[in-house]
C-alpha cells in the first residue's frame, strides 16, 4: 500500500512512501485525484470504489481477509512474528545438518564414539518439526498480506479546497520561474544582413554581453558575436551590437516589472477560480498596465504591449 504526500493547490505528486499496516477499515487513507490515477497505473489490479458501491462483497472479502491474517497472527507462539521466518529457517537448517550428519555417523557404524552433542534426538525430531510447522504458518500469513487488495475510500479522493492564500503564493511562485525563464530564452534579433538569429539572456550571456557594451562604449567599432545556434562567430560594427544589447536588457525589464504588476494584481484578487484561471503574459487591467508602461518609459524603453 501506499502513503502518498500532493500538492494541496494542483494536487502534484510531492512525494511517494511505500508502507505496510495490517489495518481496519477505519485505516482507509485519502488521496488526491492524480495521486488516485496512481495507484490505478501501478498497483491497477483491485481498487474498491467505497463511495459508489458501500460495503459490497469487494469489501466483505477484504475484511474478511484482514480478519483472517490477525486471527493467524495471534496464534504465533508468544515472542515470534510474521517478520521472524529468517532466524526459525537458521534454526530449521542447524537441525537438518545435525540430523544428516548423524544418519552419515549411524551409517558409518561410529555410533559409539560420538559426543552426546552430536547425537540426534527424538527431541530434536520434534523441534525440527515444530520449527518447519511454524516457519510454514509465517510463510502462509506473509502471503497473504502480500496478496490484500488496495482499497481506496474514494469519497475523500477530492483535493482539500486550498486557501486563498495557497493559490496566490503557488501562482506567484510560478510566475516567477516562467518570468525568469523568458528573459533567459532571449529574443530573436536581425542585424543589417537581414538574418534573424536567436539570442539568449543566460547569466553567462548577461556578463559577457556586459563586457562588450564596455568595449563598444569606449570606441571599439566591430565586435564579435554568434547567435544561440550558432557554433562561429561572426563580426558586426559597435552600433549593431548596442542596438541587439539593448532589446536582451529591455525583454529583461519589461518581464521583471511585468511580474511585480502581475502578481500585484493576483494578490487584489478574492476569487480562487479567477486565480487559478489567469495565464501568464495575459494583457494587464488598470491600473496595473498603465504602471507597467509608466516604469519602463522611465528606464527609456517602450511597452511590449
Amino acid at each position: 500500500m501506499h502513503l502518498i504526500q500532493f500538492d494541496p493547490v494542483d494536487g502534484t505528486i510531492l512525494g511517494l512512501n511505500s508502507f505496510f499496516l495490517l489495518n481496519e477499515i477505519s485505516d482507509w487513507y485519502s488521496v488526491s485525484k492524480e495521486a488516485y490515477d496512481f495507484i490505478l497505473e501501478h498497483n491497477g489490479e483491485y481498487v474498491v470504489d467505497v463511495q459508489s458501491v458501500g460495503l459490497n462483497e469487494d469489501i466483505n472479502k477484504y475484511t474478511a481477509a484482514t480478519e483472517e491474517i490477525k486471527k493467524k497472527t495471534d496464534l504465533l507462539p508468544e515472542g515470534v512474528s510474521i517478520d521472524s521466518s529468517r532466524g526459525i529457517m537458521t534454526e530449521i537448517k542447524f537441525l537438518e545438518e545435525k540430523k544428516s550428519k548423524y544418519a552419515e555417523i549411524l551409517e558409518n557404524g561410529q555410533a559409539e564414539d560420538i559426543p552426546a552433542e552430536t547425537v540426534f534426538t527424538e527431541s530434536d525430531e520434534t523441534k525440527l518439526k515444530e520449527k518447519q510447522e511454524l516457519y510454514a504458518e509465517i510463510v502462509e500469513i506473509n502471503k497473504a498480506i502480500e496478496s490484500l487488495p488496495v482499497v481506496v475510500d474514494t469519497s475523500r479522493l477530492t483535493m482539500p479546497m486550498p486557501s486563498l492564500r495557497e493559490v496566490i503564493n503557488s501562482k506567484i511562485n510560478k510566475n516567477t520561474a516562467y518570468c525568469h525563464m523568458l528573459i533567459e530564452n532571449g529574443i530573436d534579433y536581425s542585424f543589417s544582413d537581414g538574418v534573424e538569429r536567436h539570442f539568449t539572456f543566460k547569466e553567462e550571456d548577461q556578463l559577457n554581453y556586459a563586457e562588450t557594451e564596455k568595449m563598444a562604449e569606449s570606441g571599439l567599432r566591430e565586435v564579435l558575436i554568434r547567435g544561440a545556434e550558432e557554433t562561429e562567430y561572426f563580426t558586426v560594427s559597435a552600433t549593431e551590437f548596442l542596438g541587439l544589447y539593448r532589446e536582451l536588457v529591455r525583454n529583461k525589464y519589461y518581464q521583471l516589472y511585468y511580474l511585480r504588476e502581475y502578481n500585484k494584481y493576483i494578490n487584489s484578487m478574492t476569487d480562487i477560480n479567477d486565480i487559478q484561471r489567469l495565464q501568464y503574459e495575459i494583457i494587464l487591467p488598470e491600473p496595473y498596465r498603465s504602471r507597467l508602461d509608466e516604469q519602463m518609459k522611465k528606464m527609456g524603453f517602450g511597452s511590449d504591449e
